[in-house]
């Protein structure tokens, strides 16, 4: 046999595990995107697995080949979606001038939860988007390490100069959380012709927290350490929200009783 027919025969099992790994990870993606859509459009507590089965166009059985649970399957989602997220944000500050800076952060970080409305539920706590994973350990988890995020970056923040330090880091955080989640909820109780532009809301929330807690415009070296910092909150918030979910689903996440087509 030639070298040539060697290396084929040598390369050929590489390539087709090469390809089932690529069908079982775009497969396992139709799957997630199937989630997103139903729990947009009736709510996680409404959606069963049949029906992620038959938007995604596979097998029931072939779900639960890839996710035990349903609540296993919604971490990975919000795994995914946390993932993308958090490049965009990188992305979007490292082209912004005020890049490195609070008002910079909250400004980009809103106008991506505005568009996804999984991560929007999960800001916003939404009872009816969300069901009953909203009673999991995962969520009160996930709220506890939020919250420690936010400190954490505003203690950093203040610490290189970024940020006011004449009022206190709680103070900070409360305000800075009740308008967040103001400006993300405060649409249902409005006439859709009164609401602005969902771009000039994030500008201008960023402009009252630039005048409300920052300093005057920082310098290109204080940037960069507030690029640095935002960077590195962010990198502990989603590895922590990762190991503290897969640890959840190692132990068993507490769910409600489902009906049988939605267990195993």
């Amino acid at each position: 046999m030639t070298g040539d027919g060697l290396q084929e025969r040598a390369t050929a099992p590489g390539l087709r595990q090469r390809e089932k790994e690529q069908r079982w990870a775009e497969r396992g993606a139709r799957i997630l995107d199937a989630l997103t859509t139903l729990i947009t459009r009736w709510g996680y507590g409404k959606t069963t697995v049949d029906d992620i089965a038959r938007e995604a166009g596979v097998a029931k059985g072939t779900v639960y080949l890839h996710w035990p649970t349903k609540g296993a399957m919604l971490q990975a989602l919000i795994e995914r979606e946390e993932q993308q997220w958090s490049a965009q944000i990188s992305e979007r500050i490292a082209a912004d001038p005020r890049g490195g800076t609070v008002s910079s952060l909250y400004r980009h970080a809103l106008v991506l939860s505005a568009r996804s409305p999984l991560l929007r539920a999960l800001l916003t706590r939404d009872h009816e988007a969300l069901g009953e994973w909203m009673r999991s350990p995962e969520i009160r988890a996930r709220a506890h390490q939020d919250t420690e995020a936010r400190h954490a970056l505003i203690r950093e923040m203040r610490a290189v100069g970024l940020l006011r330090t004449d009022l206190s880091v709680d103070v900070q955080s409360y305000l800075i959380t009740a308008l967040t989640y103001g400006i993300l909820t405060v649409d249902a109780y409005m006439p859709a012709d009164l609401v602005p532009p969902f771009e000039e809301i994030a500008a201008a929330f960023a402009v009252i927290v630039q005048r409300g807690f920052e300093l005057e415009m920082p310098d290109r070296a204080t940037l960069e350490r507030g690029r640095a910092v935002i960077a590195a909150v962010m990198s502990r918030l989603v590895d922590t929200e990762t190991a503290s979910g897969d640890a959840l689903e190692d132990g068993g996440v507490a769910e409600p009783a489902r009906a049988k087509e939605d267990t195993l």
